[in-house]
């Protein structure tokens, strides 16, 4: 009996030993505190992102979202049947459609200036869905990225930095010690486990979305015979540059097709190797740029890169804004370096 006991608690001694080490790998990947610095200068990007586009959205309202607009109530509502697709918009009489506007831009103001982040950052959210969702047939994949950095923003301490909420937070602090010990300290911002868990979901979600982006672009055959770049300059409707030179090197376009068909495929395993890490970053910010000036798609060019941010390092986040005097004199980057 002993003998028989002993090798089976020699493998059980071992697997269990496998078990705990994955478990703990699963909890720091996803939970260890991280300095929230980055998710804050994310929301700094993203929120001033979604003002911008929320306000283009107000050049023409009514056509937008009006009932009798491009974005016919039956035709959308036909197209949503059996999806569950939510916006307030269609509880909005056409003429409260401004106020209703101009209501959600002031909240996307708050929300990109950190004021109250943890409830504007919800309604920052909710107010995103409820214009893609009501003006589903002017959706574009600046809209998608917009919804998903804003919902991942609402998960972790994207005010903690950054923010009118920790220009306040420092104000009190330094009013309460000054009348009780002659002295100003500054509160110190600690790192977070859900600041972690908000960054590596972006991560993940990057991931996952250039992974399928490679895939899917294998389906086609002018993404193997190297044509789809220049299918893509040759379009009219996508050219703000004059590219059609390139019909006579077809090797540029074959060399970019697929190079992109490379970087989108194998970019969910490099990107995690710490030193491959700034050239994958490098390739997608000139790929991405390639495409938002030569083919009039900046601001998905800009959204994108706002979500490789999440991939930088606190250290390189915090030497992109020393340079900044505005983030050092009123947003107290510099004075809690120590505490983080």
């Amino acid at each position: 009996m002993t003998g028989s006991t002993g090798p089976v608690a020699g493998v059980w001694h071992r697997v269990s030993g496998i078990l705990r080490f994955v478990l703990q790998s699963w909890d720091r990947f996803w939970f260890s505190p991280a300095d929230p610095v980055v998710l804050s200068f994310i929301r700094v990007l993203v929120g001033g992102m979604l003002l911008y586009t929320h306000i283009v959205w107000g050049l023409n309202l009514e056509a937008f979202l009006g009932t009798s607009g491009w974005n016919s109530p039956e035709v959308i509502q036909q197209m949503q049947e059996g999806t569950l697709s939510p916006s307030f918009w269609w509880y909005v009489p056409d003429a409260l459609l401004w106020p209703v506007h101009w209501g959600c831009l002031i909240v996307l103001f708050l929300f990109w200036i950190g004021c109250c982040t943890r409830i504007t950052s919800v309604l920052s959210f909710l107010i995103c869905m409820s214009y893609s969702y009501r003006a589903q047939m002017a959706n574009f994949g600046l809209d998608q990225i917009n919804g998903l950095l804003c919902l991942y923003l609402c998960i972790g301490p994207s005010g903690s930095l950054l923010s009118v909420d920790r220009w306040w937070r420092v104000r009190q602090a330094r009013r309460t010690m000054a009348a009780v010990s002659h002295t100003a300290a500054v509160p110190g911002v600690h790192p977070s486990s859900s600041a972690r868990l908000a960054l590596r979901l972006i991560q993940v979600h990057f991931c996952v979305i250039y992974g399928f982006a490679g895939l899917s672009k294998l389906q086609g055959d002018a993404w193997w015979n190297g044509e789809a770049v220049w299918l893509a300059f040759a379009n009219l409707e996508y050219q703000s540059v004059n590219m059609t030179w390139i019909a006579w090197y077809p090797w540029i376009s074959d060399l970019a097709t697929h190079s992109t068909i490379v970087w989108e495929v194998f970019f969910p395993a490099l990107i995690w190797v710490a030193p491959l890490r700034p050239l994958i970053l490098v390739i997608g910010f000139l790929m991405h740029l390639g495409m938002g000036g030569l083919m009039g798609m900046l601001t998905f060019w800009l959204i994108m890169i706002f979500g490789h941010v999440a991939f930088w390092s606190p250290s390189l986040v915090r030497r992109v804004l020393s340079g900044c005097p505005a983030v050092n004199c009123c947003w107290d980057l510099s004075h809690h370096r120590q505490a983080v």
